[in-house]
């Protein structure tokens, strides 16, 4: 074993006039900078074995790293070195001459990166030197300058769908992804194969060992993390998933695990894990020309949520209705004073199994999962589920002309000119449509032990009432007459509603009144 020159780190970075003869020292880390001429240069990380001290090359010993005769884990001897101040006043050695002594040792010593802040400085464990384990923080990468090659372990806490780009350079697939490991957050970028492999793996909430991350300074216009540097995954880089107990200190803590039935106490944005029986696959909706999306409900013993799935996972979605499944990453959001999930960047679903989930789904093969907790009409004062008949059918418009971007109601324009067909107009997307789509209205009269009240049900609910049939697809079944076509499917149907009650308002009959949230 070589033996390093003690301390020498230390005087070297401190730049004092003791000059000290051919100290040796090992190679930690080798990084490479690109400079705006595209030529590259290399910075080392040196350690004494106590301490460490970061060096710039000149070509000389440049050459000798291109060559592979400086490769990380040696023993080197500077024959030939100077100190001296950069314009920050902070000093820099810079190697003129080595000696190559030794190659690829473990780490020798326990090194301590003095650069980072103290609080947090952490020693090099023993083994090789780039090992999964040697990690920086991320305040470490802003110490430092950021022009090295770092491992930093922390916990995934936001990432981006797979994205193509094409520019005048080519093309390909990215990712983004931000890592945080309570010293700070770091925006990191995988390209073409890299990101490809990363897709599947990373999942938001879980931590991580992400080695060999080359950085660079942050752009202020795509980086919100705060962080001065973000960082670029090299061909080098490897991915290692942490159990749960190693995560690092001080880092956000993991998405928390919530019976559907609890969502309510969840505030809108959470970042949640759920496990569920798949009890509907809903069809797919167009949000817009480039989005779409489905609607699923999971179901466990504590109660239901819907789960809406987006863009390729909605499209490519073919898990079987009675599978469970856990969700992890899903945002919890409120609609119609009923909470929800939705799968953000990142989530990820999958079957489930073990014991949790053979018990869940063991009840919904049961009874009891059809038995649903109800509350008479007259005693729900917000949300409730009700169970009763339909004895009406209020005649008022099933169904209206919408726009089929935003969903709101378009007004009939008229003809732009003679012999042209009129034209539909949406004021708030300023669009003029020949053909509008239809959005569903349905106002029911249901009625239970305790009284009767108005229910009415509105878009992908009221299908769900009508047993799935499509709006476009009643109007051509109705001969003419939609209402009269809804009174023949639905009264004197026995149904259980989740509903929400109406607040009054103004004067007059305040007679209770309710939205349909969801048809049971």
């Amino acid at each position: 074993m070589w033996s390093l020159s003690s301390g020498v780190c230390e005087q070297l970075a401190a730049g004092t006039e003791e000059h000290v003869e051919h100290p040796t020292l090992q190679v930690l880390e080798i990084a490479v900078q690109v400079g705006a001429d595209g030529a590259r240069r290399f910075r080392l990380l040196l350690s004494d074995g106590g301490g460490v001290v970061y060096a710039l090359c000149t070509e000389a010993v440049a050459e000798d790293i291109r060559d592979n005769a400086i490769e990380r884990g040696c023993v080197v001897q500077l024959t030939d070195y100077i100190v001296t101040k950069a314009v920050n006043h902070k000093n820099v050695l810079i190697l003129v001459a080595v000696l190559v002594r030794s190659q690829q040792l473990s780490v020798i010593g326990q090194p301590v990166n003095k650069y980072v802040d103290p609080a947090s400085a952490e020693a090099y464990p023993a083994g090789r030197p780039g090992d999964a384990g040697s990690r920086a923080p991320v305040t470490a990468v802003e110490d430092v300058g950021g022009e090295g090659r770092y491992t930093i372990r922390g916990r995934v806490v936001a990432r981006t769908d797979l994205r193509s780009w094409t520019n005048s350079k080519g093309d390909g697939v990215l990712l983004s992804f931000e890592l945080s490991d309570g010293t700070g957050t770091i925006k990191c970028t995988a390209f073409r194969d890299a990101a490809a492999k990363l897709d599947p793996t990373l999942v938001i909430g879980r931590s991580y060992v992400v080695t060999h991350l080359q950085t660079k300074p942050a752009n202020a216009a795509y980086n919100t993390t705060g962080c001065a540097f973000e960082a670029i995954v090299t061909n080098a880089t490897a991915v290692t998933e942490l159990p749960p107990e190693a995560a690092p200190p001080g880092a956000p803590p993991p998405p928390t695990t919530v019976p559907l039935g609890d969502l309510h106490l969840q505030a809108k944005g959470n970042v949640v894990e759920a496990m569920g029986v798949l009890a509907k696959v809903g069809g797919l909706v167009e949000v817009r020309s480039d989005l779409i999306k489905r609607s699923l409900e999971l179901a466990d013993k504590s109660g239901r949520a819907e789960l809406t799935v987006w863009g390729k996972q909605a499209e490519d979605f073919a898990v079987p209705v009675s599978t469970v499944v856990v969700v992890r990453g899903a945002k919890v959001g409120w609609f119609n004073n009923c909470a929800n999930l939705s799968m953000a960047r990142g989530a990820q679903m999958e079957a489930a199994a073990g014991a949790e989930a053979d018990a869940l789904l063991h009840w919904w093969a049961s009874p009891e999962s059809r038995q649903v907790d109800t509350t008479p009409l007259a005693e729900v004062r917000d949300v409730g589920v009700v169970s009763g008949q339909i004895t009406a059918v209020n005649p008022t418009p099933v169904a209206y002309p919408a726009c089929p971007q935003c969903k709101q109601r378009v007004r009939d324009a008229g003809a732009p000119a003679p012999n042209m067909p009129a034209l539909f107009r949406c004021d708030r997307c300023n669009v003029a449509l020949e053909v509008p789509a239809y959005n569903y209205v349905v106002s029911v009269v249901l009625t239970d032990a305790s009284g009767s009240a108005e229910v009415v049900s509105f878009g992908d609910t009221a299908a769900a009432l009508l047993g799935g049939i499509a709006p476009d697809v009643l109007l051509q079944q109705s001969a003419g007459n939609p209402l009269a076509h809804v009174q023949r499917l639905l009264e004197n149907l026995a149904v259980t509603l989740e509903v929400r009650r109406k607040q009054p308002s103004g004067q007059g009959n305040h007679a209770p009144s309710f939205t349909c949230l969801r048809v049971m």
